[in-house]
């Protein structure tokens, strides 16, 4: 699994490196399973090759294929190299990057992108990508609230995503990402920017990206759940993408062999979200931290995010505009138990302040009580927990559940604590299979409840009434 999957694509290099190179052999050939490479993968996200050389060493001492002086050797070796140039961040911005797995058609589309980049210069590097998602969901309130939303049709099929990636690397320290959702109706550029390695141990962001906040909000690829917590929904995803500038600096180490890392994210945005012009002379800065604290697979962060919303009301008979304070924060933690390989453990807290002047309602049927003044900031909170296991390594007939990945979650949301009777909470079940490296089914069952009193503000909304929610979707990327 990626341990910060929240993160974009890192410079590809022209060929792939003589560890990444015996990692496919190695697990061609049986002797490492699918679990180990993803462990091994991951490595080499965080740290490059030196990293991945490391843990390598680790993998096949462990498996028994390595001896106790062998390994003795080669991991100080791997240490030394790895100390020796502390490896630079491998990261431009928040992105959802599925094609870190791998592609299927890997020499073919090779070929392709060396011949566009033989059309503008033999120092372009080139990488093309795709996401799709498509699923059918059924909703037992009669309508539906879930991937795709509809008031009069209590079942669809849909596409959530068709997205296309192209990431060109010019140089070594300069490269850029463009990404379409053509399943969205407007707006559809997703990613549009700039990455710059120039400064030592740090990579710098210009342009349109996932903005580096929280946890699962930009962790696309990696949540495993088809629909995003409720509390992540109505706090961050209308504002995932934005433009502006984002630095990222990143330390790792170890301390008495544990592992020590570091990593902020500091942005400046426009803070009217993605593909808009901003609307204020303010700008909105956003702050993330994470750290490995001394204990191997426990990933701990917290964000902040700090700017101004523009509102227009009516004051005297006239409109006017405002411009009010917006404040959001984040905590989350993040368990990979080393002790049972394939288990996951998230969970994450959000809290939201916002000037609302108006309601967002969808089903005006309800016969809730009379909704509060508005014209006032707002504050709103939510958590969720999630857990899932990655079924690996089983032999004879009980190989067919190799790839089969069972996962819980509970989150709950409050949208305005000043109100009473208005929580909403959710339990999800469900179980993603892995077809192949690159495709898996997913399907979720729902049940949700929700207090009465307030109606919804939500932009994804989900009505005040109990009900149940089915959804199955395909996903496949390269």
């Amino acid at each position: 699994m990626l341990l910060v999957a929240s993160m974009a694509a890192p410079a590809m290099a022209a060929e792939q490196s003589v560890g990444a190179t015996l990692v496919d052999v190695l697990h061609q050939q049986g002797v490492i399973d699918d679990a180990a490479v993803a462990k091994l993968k991951a490595a080499q996200q965080e740290g490059g090759d030196k990293a991945l050389n490391k843990e390598l060493v680790e993998v096949l001492h462990q498996k028994g294929i390595l001896g106790d002086d062998a390994y003795g050797k080669l991991s100080a070796q791997a240490d030394k190299e790895k100390a020796a140039v502390p490896a630079a961040p491998m990261a431009s911005a928040a992105s959802d990057k599925p094609y870190d797995a791998g592609r299927p058609v890997d020499k073919t589309l090779s070929a392709v992108e060396e011949g566009f980049a033989k059309m503008t210069g033999d120092t372009l590097k080139l990488k093309i990508g795709l996401w799709l998602k498509t699923g059918w969901v059924s909703d037992d309130a009669g309508f539906s609230t879930g991937s795709s939303q509809s008031l009069t049709s209590g079942n669809q099929f849909y596409v959530r995503t068709a997205r296309p990636y192209l990431h060109g690397q010019i140089t070594d320290k300069l490269g850029w990402r463009i990404s379409f959702d053509t399943a969205a109706s407007t707006s559809i550029l997703r990613d549009g920017f700039v990455w710059m390695d120039y400064i030592p141990y740090h990579r710098v962001t210009v342009g349109q990206f996932l903005v580096p906040w929280g946890l699962e909000g930009i962790q696309t690829w990696d949540v495993h759940m088809i629909n995003n917590s409720m509390a992540v929904n109505f706090i961050q995803i209308p504002w995932a993408r934005d433009i502006g500038a984002t630095v990222q600096g990143k330390y790792e180490n170890k301390i008495a062999g544990l592992p020590l890392m570091g990593m902020y994210n500091f942005s400046v945005v426009n803070g009217n979200s993605l593909n808009a012009a901003d609307n204020n002379d303010a700008k909105d800065l956003v702050v993330r931290v994470m750290t490995t604290p001394l204990v191997p697979g426990m990933t701990l962060g917290g964000s902040w995010y700090g700017g101004k919303t523009h509102v227009t009301r009516a004051v005297g008979g006239r409109e006017r505009d405002f411009d009010k304070d917006r404040d959001r924060y984040a905590a989350s933690a993040e368990y990979l138990p080393p002790y049972i390989p394939g288990l996951r453990l998230k969970g994450e807290f959000l809290w939201d302040r916002r000037f609302f002047t108006n309601y967002v309602t969808k089903n005006v049927t309800s016969t809730a009580a009379p909704l509060p003044a508005l014209n006032r900031h707002v504050h709103a909170a939510g958590w969720y927990t999630t857990a899932w296991y990655k079924i690996d390594g089983l032999q004879g007939p009980m190989r067919y559940l190799n790839g089969l990945e069972p996962l819980f979650r509970y989150d709950a949301l409050d949208e305005d604590m000043t109100v009473s009777d208005n929580e909403r909470s959710r339990y999800t079940f469900g179980f993603n299979y892995y077809l192949s490296k690159y495709a898996r089914v997913k399907a979720n069952w729902e049940a949700i409840h929700a207090d009465g009193r307030l109606k919804s503000r939500s932009l994804q909304n989900v009505d005040n009434i109990g009900h149940h929610l089915f959804t199955s979707e395909l996903e496949i990327w390269f």
